[in-house]
């Protein structure tokens, strides 16, 4: 990936919480730029999952095969 783009901007375009704080959800947007200028923008998502406060798993989801 890192290879391919020049480089990548995220705007978070909703957040939510659950279980009392012990599971987040972000989806956003993702913006990257190609080598060539171009811009490349996919959706993706984030889920945090919590433990005595401290982060103890976290997933990104996002599909960028089109970069």
């Amino acid at each position: 990936l890192w290879q391919r783009i020049k480089g990548m901007s995220h705007s978070i375009s909703g957040a939510w919480s659950l279980h009392g704080g012990q599971v987040g959800i972000a989806e956003m947007i993702c913006m990257y730029t190609r080598l060539d200028d171009s811009l490349y923008t996919i959706k993706a998502c984030t889920t945090l999952r919590r433990r005595n406060g401290k982060v103890v798993d976290m997933r990104i989801h996002a599909d960028v095969t089109g970069l």
